[in-house]
């Protein structure tokens, strides 16, 4: 049995290392390409590309209808019983459903783009930026079914590659190539476009001719449209609730502000969101192993190595919590200028929220692995009618403060209700003593630069930044080593790094062998 929950905390461990690392380079891609945008087009124009990518997940929403979401459940639980036939047929099914949909999506939002534009957000200059945005959706719809369908044959590296790095390495150069001719916000918005095309393709080629032939497959595919519509369908509001409510934000702020406020929104949003990277690193990777560890009926340890992601998760979350809630206007004003200090508000309230979804663990992940999507659906309805109620009482009200406070308000209420769900179908707890060391090699160091900061210098430029943050670093990871805040299971994954870089860490081991 411990050799068992070993080997499941390994594969939990490498998974989520290609995960961590891929979200991580997303994350910092993302960044890159705000800061470029933002800057270069000023708030007005950036809200414009914002309000695009809105409509965009809008659409994708609307055309996935969850079965994304079943794609990644049933593909991992035949793959458990190695069931080729079911395989396909669910790929097959999903795509069958899905591309259709998202091409009645486009034609809707392209023949209404004019009314949508000019009497919802009250700015003509947002029609074309509309129209090319929708015409992403089905091609958006390609790539993410592909990519998800690498993740449940565990490939994460696979869906990585095509989503993530690849998608944005060409994003980035091409918005690059259009700030250099002195491009405007319609040649930004078809540099999106472009990057998905061209992902989209390489995504199906390395399918065929690497990962699961489809074309060349003569397997006949064995569909089960019922099954997976009656898991998926209660999941259309589950596996992007968050970015439902972060663009509901954008879209009533729009609808009742400005097209700058939503810019502004929009740079604090992702800032506070960044901490979801690190529960989405382990928890997409959880989600599939608990899947087909329930195919082979091996119900074993669940609740151990969910306790454990915990820790891990808080481990990394806490530090960058504590440097938003410390240094907000800061943050904005040296990543994205002075213009988006505005948002220091709404990032502290959005921050407190994320940190609430990041600490209570991977537990929508587990509820629909248990098959808890009634409860999820339920859940999730009523809590987007509260967020969209709240947007529109508080915006007109307050802003993007308002919006802010709306959506902090939903996601805390839904994660903790979620928690106390998962409370009850597996054992877990929290072992505080590491969670107190975890604190202490946080606060202690960074506390102390931030009176060192706010003494001795009266505005901070980027290369005192980069010196406050890896003197942080290094000394938060001397008090963790120092406070003895890892365990056996930490080694885990080590192991798992160490095999999956090719990198001998014998040292590091060796090293945190003696503080544990």
């Amino acid at each position: 049995m411990q050799k068992k929950k070993r080997q499941v905390l390994k594969t939990v461990a490498s998974g989520a290392g290609i995960i961590f690392f891929g979200s991580l380079f997303a994350y910092f891609a993302n960044f890159i390409y705000q800061i470029i945008i933002s800057r270069y087009l000023g708030p007005a124009d950036y809200g414009l590309i914002s309000l695009g990518q809105m409509v965009l997940n809008v659409g994708m929403i609307l055309s996935l209808l969850g079965l994304n979401e079943g794609l990644v459940r049933y593909s991992a639980y035949y793959l458990g019983r190695k069931n080729v036939a079911k395989i396909k047929g669910v790929l097959l099914a999903v795509l069958k459903i899905t591309i259709p949909a998202s091409i009645l999506v486009t034609f809707l939002l392209v023949f209404f783009s004019k009314f949508i534009a000019i009497q919802i957000f009250k700015n003509a200059e947002f029609i074309p930026i509309l129209i090319v945005f929708a015409l992403i959706i089905p091609i958006h719809v390609l790539l993410r079914i592909i990519a998800q369908f690498f993740l449940a044959l565990k490939k994460p590296g696979y869906n990585q590659f095509i989503r993530v790095i690849f998608r944005n390495m060409v994003n980035i150069i091409l918005v690059l190539a259009v700030v250099l001719i002195g491009g405007n916000v319609f040649q930004v918005s078809l540099a999106y476009l472009i990057s998905v095309v061209v992902s989209a393709i390489f995504g199906i080629v390395l399918l065929e001719c690497k990962i699961f032939p489809i074309l060349r497959n003569k397997i006949k595919p064995f569909y089960n449209y019922k099954k997976l519509i009656m898991f998926s369908l209660p999941l259309l509001f589950t596996g992007v609730f968050l970015k439902i409510m972060g663009w509901a934000d954008t879209f009533f702020i729009g609808f009742f502000k400005t097209a700058a406020e939503v810019g502004v929104y929009n740079v604090a949003f992702p800032v506070a969101a960044a901490m979801g990277m690190f529960l989405a690193a382990f928890g997409t990777i959880f989600y599939p192993i608990i899947s087909e560890l329930l195919g082979k009926k091996e119900r074993f340890e669940i609740g151990h190595i969910f306790e454990v992601i915990m820790r891990w998760i808080f481990a990394v979350t806490f530090p960058i919590f504590l440097l938003i809630l410390l240094f907000p206007k800061d943050i904005l004003k040296i990543m994205f200028g002075k213009a988006y200090v505005a948002g220091s508000t709404a990032l502290l309230i959005l921050t407190a929220a994320y940190f609430i979804n990041v600490i209570t663990g991977p537990g929508v992940h587990t509820l629909k692995a248990f098959k808890k999507v009634k409860f999820i659906f339920y859940l999730n309805f009523g809590i987007v009618i509260l967020n969209l109620v709240l947007n529109i009482l508080l915006i007109p009200w307050c802003g993007i403060t308002g919006a802010a406070i709306a959506t902090g308000i939903s996601i805390g209420l839904r994660e903790i209700i979620i928690f106390f769900k998962v409370k009850r179908l597996i054992k877990f707890s929290y072992n505080i003593k590491y969670y107190i060391k975890y604190i202490l090699s946080a606060a202690i160091p960074l506390l102390v630069i931030y009176w060192a900061l706010n003494t001795f210098f009266q505005s901070y430029y980027l290369i005192t930044v980069i010196i406050a943050l890896a003197v942080f670093v290094a000394i938060y990871l001397f008090l963790l080593l120092l406070l003895k805040s890892f365990s056996k299971e930490d080694l885990v994954i080590i192991r798992a790094l160490e095999k999956k870089s090719g990198l001998n860490l014998k040292f590091i081991k060796s090293f945190i062998k003696h503080f544990i």
